[in-house]
């Protein structure tokens, strides 16, 4: 995803400011004072005729006229206050007193709002008449009102005197029982300075506040601002505002944990004002008047980068059953938690019943943790006479705030052991089929069998692989996993090979030997010993890597070889995630090769996820070296 800057219809020759995306993205309402409207700037309202699709690039139906809120007088920018649907409840708009519109008023710009009567369709709803709100105003100019996401509090622009310079930020609080708004307040010198803070917007965690300043520019252009405010500090009961103004004790700024100028693409050379967040989490709407657009002030979009995601809390619970998933173990289990650095920390889960029965729709606890947002999680759960077991958490993108999950963790015990496996004898004349799999590793050109490699079996159970035990010169595999799996051979000075046993392939489940070639590494060009590194949950090359790949381009340009592209990733994550990013990174290469003249017939692509890995995945630097993608000479 990148950032678009969107034509007409959305955008024209004039202006397109204030754009506010709606909750399930399907709607955009923004000012503009194109032709057709009722007169200077106009509310207007366009729908994205793709907004399923929320990676795609938007389709803008032409903007329709919001003519109930529109006259032929001045209309200014506008927030609006959304309900658990996503239907617009509340419009707070800047307008002023005029006897073209018929709206009543003190000096200066006003803040009015109008409410939804119907809430069905915001194309289509009828609207009340215009109010004003007489707590919010002055003599002065009162503009560009930002409605927080429960209603309580309204922060606006104000030129009033008890500022810090031209136009500061001020907030009210409102009674909701009785709707009425209280004494406006600065909203600090942290926030506001000797310039000018204008166009404020919520983010929808009610905790977050954007808005634009020309501080600190030297040719007073508006830049883009981000302050995070403790918890609940933005609003003030009523109560503490009539004891404050009671005993005339100044006022109490909200506190401001954090406050930073947001980077580019969004914050530019230019004005940039007005920005609104898609509810997904995905992508920034703003308005600019940098160069490249339409015209004056255009609407554009950027993603969101995970660096500019709030971390919130969030709690995990759960209860650690037995292999009948009735029943909870009745000893203390250790659950090992990583994140994409490592080992986070771990825990135990208390013993609290044992062989106590549990219902399917019970929800017993025996651990519980807080994690963050903003990153995934592995979860690695164990306890004495019990097969391992592990799971993991993509606590990454749009989560929100006091969330929680909660899970129920099976293992299996551990049964006892087979006699020891029973080597055929060659000499004996019993036809006895022997009870396992051999599995042989051998030179793929010589046949020879490799005594000194290992096998590693992976499945959707063995999450993290387990070794095959070795008997002599062959590996033996005792059983069959009951779903797909796959066996990866390697030995020192040979390529890593892969096998994979889908579970429909009967044929070769019934076979007793299954033979991996390995290929020697002195035998490859130097092409095929080239790793190509990716960042963690990444399949955008990096600039460090372009030099392997030009030479890669370089030698199939001369060389006719067919070449088959593997994807590999670290374990952060579940299989389904992880087969997905690796073969999305095969296919990134190989989209780069075919752009420089390298035919698409020659190559193939295929996802090893975290089955072949070269370093362990239990430390950063480890899975750092598994993020990878590989090339392998295939037979013409």
């Amino acid at each position: 995803m990148s950032e678009n800057s969107f034509g007409y219809p959305l955008n024209t020759q004039n202006s397109e400011y204030c754009p506010i995306i709606a909750p399930n993205s399907r709607y955009l309402v923004f000012q503009s004072n194109r032709p057709g409207g009722m007169g200077g700037m106009d509310v207007w309202i366009s729908e994205n005729k793709n907004f399923r699709n929320r990676t795609e690039k938007p389709i803008w139906s032409d903007p329709m006229n919001f003519r109930e809120l529109n006259t032929p007088d001045f209309e200014g920018p506008f927030t609006i206050r959304f309900d658990k649907n996503g239907l617009p409840l509340e419009i707070f708009f800047t307008s002023r007193k005029s006897p073209i519109s018929g709206r009543d008023g003190l000096k200066g710009l006003n803040i009015y709002t109008i409410k939804n009567l119907t809430r069905k369709n915001p194309a289509t709803d009828s609207w009340s008449k215009p109010e004003h709100i007489l707590e919010l105003n002055s003599h002065f100019d009162d503009k560009m009102p930002a409605i927080s996401p429960d209603g309580k509090s309204l922060v606006f622009a104000s030129n009033r005197p008890g500022g810090f310079g031209g136009f500061d930020l001020w907030i009210s609080n409102r009674d909701l029982k009785i709707n009425k708004w209280s004494s406006p307040i600065n909203l600090g010198p942290k926030i506001n300075s000797s310039a000018n803070e204008i166009m404020p917007s919520y983010h929808y965690d009610g905790q977050t506040l954007f808005f634009s300043s020309d501080r600190l520019d030297e040719n007073f252009k508006f830049s883009f601002y981000m302050a995070d405010f403790d918890d609940d500090s933005l609003i003030l009961t009523a109560e503490e505002e009539k004891k404050r103004l009671e005993n005339d004790s100044p006022p109490v700024f909200p506190k401001v944990r954090t406050l930073k100028k947001l980077p580019q693409p969004l914050s530019s050379e230019h004005d940039d004002e007005g920005i609104s967040l898609s509810h997904d989490g995905l992508w920034i709407y703003y308005a600019s008047n940098r160069p490249g657009g339409e015209g004056q002030f255009d609407i554009y979009r950027a993603p969101v980068t995970e660096a500019m995601r709030k971390p919130y809390s969030f709690d995990l619970s759960g209860v650690i059953l037995d292999g009948s998933e009735k029943t909870m173990i009745g000893l203390d289990s250790t659950i090992r938690i990583y994140n994409e650095k490592g080992l986070l920390r771990v825990i135990t889960s208390k013993r609290i019943g044992g062989d106590i029965a549990i219902k399917s729709e019970d929800e017993p606890v025996n651990f519980r943790t807080r994690l963050l947002t903003g990153t995934r999680y592995k979860f690695e759960v164990s306890s004495p006479g019990f097969h391992p077991n592990e799971f993991s958490l993509d606590l990454t993108g749009t989560i929100g705030r006091n969330k929680s999950k909660y899970v129920k963790v099976i293992l299996m015990p551990i049964t006892e052991e087979p006699e020891d496996i029973k080597k055929p004898d060659n000499n004996s004349t019993d036809p006895e089929v022997p009870q396992y799999t051999r599995v042989i590793l051998r030179d793929g050109d010589s046949k020879k069998f490799l005594v000194e490699g290992k096998v590693i079996l992976y499945s959707d159970d063995q999450k993290g692989g387990y070794e095959l035990s070795r008997d002599q010169e062959f590996f033996v595999l005792k059983e069959f996993p009951p779903g797909d799996f796959e066996l990866t051979g390697s030995a020192t000075g040979y390529t890593t090979e892969t096998i994979v046993i889908k579970k429909e392939n009967t044929e070769l489940r019934d076979q007793k030997e299954i033979i991996v070639d390995l290929n020697r590494l002195s035998n490859k060009a130097t092409i095929y010993q080239n790793v190509i590194l990716f960042n963690f949950s990444e399949s955008t090359i990096r600039p460090e890597e372009m030099p392997k790949l030009k030479a890669t381009v370089a030698y199939l340009s001369k060389n006719k070889d067919r070449i088959e592209i593997g994807g590999h990733t670290d374990n952060i994550d579940s299989k389904e995630f992880n087969v997905k990013l690796s073969l999305k990174r095969a296919e990134v290469i190989k989209q780069y090769l075919v752009d420089h003249g390298i035919s698409e017939d020659r190559i193939e692509t295929r996802g090893y996820w975290y089955s072949q890995p070269v370093e362990s995945n239990e430390t950063p630097e480890g899975r750092a070296k598994n993020r990878r993608v590989t090339f392998k000479r295939l037979e013409k």
